[in-house]
């Protein structure tokens, strides 16, 4: 269901004529992250660790409109103050949607808001709960969304400029938790068939659960493609709502490759 919506989604964007695109980019991207995870149900202790991930990407940029589909896998292998040793994954994919409110300087500095659609989930294993091992945390977050572009260090035909530099800012005003009402599975030794892990769910309507910011550095070439990198941060709690709190912060350090098709 989600690929049919997402194929759509690109048909829509390359083909409705009022969405007339400047350029297209397809993007793969990767690199390392670092978790900073917490989960007080089960366990009351906070985890640690490094890991890697894949982020492909699909942008349109029209003068004034900027569209963005963002997807990413992460793992990681994390630890906790007792060295008891877990596993994370996080999916994360993001639609985009922003509006080009200011330009200057000869539209080198380019400033857009607008606002995406991001459904997240983590899943967790660790092993060492026995029958507690392993929980999966969903948000649906409805995104405010700002971005800031500077061009700088003009080529010497003077046809481009040589690097762009990017700050993001994405704040979730509402979010849709699904969460465990246990922090792991309710009770996996009386659920033989795993369904234990769909019961006892909690659903929490949140406002502003977290933040996330996005900075990066792109090399532009002559032919529109772009090498970059970039650091980005995402945070996301349930603070005090429901029956156990959820804690979960990554940084992700990556390259961009983005490829001009059009």
């Amino acid at each position: 269901m989600i690929r049919k919506k997402l194929f759509l989604l690109l048909v829509l964007l390359v083909t409705v004529p009022s969405f007339a695109q400047k350029s297209i980019w397809l993007g793969a991207g990767g690199g390392l992250n670092f978790v900073h995870s917490f989960e007080q149900g089960t366990s009351a202790l906070t985890y640690l660790g490094p890991g890697i991930n894949i982020a492909p990407n699909f942008i349109v940029e029209r003068p004034n409109f900027r569209y963005e589909i963002e997807s990413r896998v992460m793992g990681d292998l994390c630890f906790n103050d007792y060295m008891k040793q877990g596993y994370e994954i996080d999916f994360d994919l993001r639609m985009e949607f922003m509006y080009r409110c200011y330009s200057g300087y000869n539209n080198r500095l380019r400033v857009w808001a607008g606002g995406d659609l991001q459904p997240f989930a983590n899943l967790k294993l660790y092993s060492h709960l026995m029958n507690a091992a392993f929980g999966m945390t969903t948000f649906t977050n409805i995104d405010a969304a700002g971005l800031v572009q500077y061009d700088f260090a003009p080529s010497r035909d003077g046809n481009h400029y040589r690097f762009t530099t990017y700050a993001k800012l994405s704040l979730p005003l509402l979010s849709f938790v699904n969460r465990p009402g246990y922090a792991y599975i309710g009770n996996a030794t009386s659920d033989l068939s795993g369904l234990g892990l769909l019961k006892d769910r909690e659903h929490l309507t949140m406002f502003m659960p977290g933040a996330r910011t996005d900075i990066g550095l792109f090399f532009n070439l002559p032919n529109k493609n772009k090498i970059g990198v970039s650091y980005r941060w995402d945070y996301l709690t349930t603070r005090h709502r429901g029956s156990h709190r959820f804690d979960h912060g990554i940084h992700t350090f990556n390259c961009i490759f983005l490829f001009n098709i059009l």
